[in-house]
């Protein structure tokens, strides 16, 4: 154990709006995020800082990913095909749901990580977290999974499951926040948020996408998380025009969970 003195595991900042947890350990630095920070300081508050995205672990997580994914993948296929009275290829299936699933995985396994590295090290007697009795995990398209799994009350679900699960709380006390929000999948973000430009951009944008036309080369640099000159400066360092891509607004139709029972 890291510290003899009794610590409260909070993964959620719904939690500490009151600031009555003494020696909290949070899961994350974005809990702090619109909290009055000279308030939390006095409650001795500490950041777990996770091994999980080391250089030594980062590899290790892609390894196991991989062997679940390819543990589980035939099993899904087989009851997708049932499910939909189809005979789709085990291509066609990773196709769809490859990616996903993948990136599904190696959430979950991160988030087990943490919260194992947490109370193995601390001693850990509470554990605050928010929870939704009308959640799902889904998301509207693929590249969703990636703004749910930054959302707070998509992650705290999940390490609810994962508590659950691996019967975490047999020896800690859960208290649970309820989370009233029923339409938290039409509100998420499942794409890009769409954010407004200025007019000078716009022109340097149109410039851009005209440009895309006269490419030297068939490289596709898009997203890369770099700052966009920079990102526009890879693009010049691999041969190629500077590449502006637009999002498209795409209007998805309403969950129907009776469909899903």
């Amino acid at each position: 154990m890291k510290d003899k003195i009794n610590q409260s595991l909070v993964l959620s900042p719904k939690s500490l709006k009151d600031f009555t947890i003494d020696n909290p350990i949070l899961i994350g630095e974005w809990i702090l995020k619109d909290l009055d920070f000279a308030k939390l300081k006095e409650k001795n508050y500490e950041i777990f800082n996770s091994k999980s995205y080391s250089k030594k672990n980062i590899p290790k997580s892609f390894e196991v990913t991989e062997k679940l994914y390819n543990v589980i993948k035939i099993d899904l296929i087989n009851q997708l095909n049932k499910l939909h009275n189809t005979n789709f290829s085990n291509r066609s299936w990773e196709i769809i749901f490859g990616l996903w699933v993948r990136c599904f995985i190696h959430i979950c396994f991160e988030r087990y990580n943490r919260i194992n590295d947490i109370l193995t090290n601390y001693n850990i007697n509470k554990i605050y977290l928010e929870k939704n009795e009308n959640f799902n995990f889904f998301s509207n398209d693929t590249f969703g999974i990636y703004f749910k799994s930054t959302n707070n009350e998509w992650e705290n679900n999940l390490y609810f499951e994962i508590i659950n699960f691996f019967s975490f709380d047999k020896e800690k006390k859960l208290v649970i926040s309820q989370n009233a929000s029923s339409n938290f999948n039409k509100k998420t973000i499942t794409s890009f948020p769409h954010k407004k430009i200025s007019n000078l951009k716009k022109v340097f944008y149109s410039i851009l996408k005209f440009l895309n036309n006269f490419s030297f080369n068939n490289n596709l640099i898009t997203y890369s998380y770099l700052e966009k000159k920079y990102e526009f400066f890879f693009q010049i360092l691999l041969g190629q025009l500077p590449q502006h891509f637009e999002d498209k607004k795409i209007n998805y139709e309403n969950y129907n969970k009776d469909l899903r029972k």
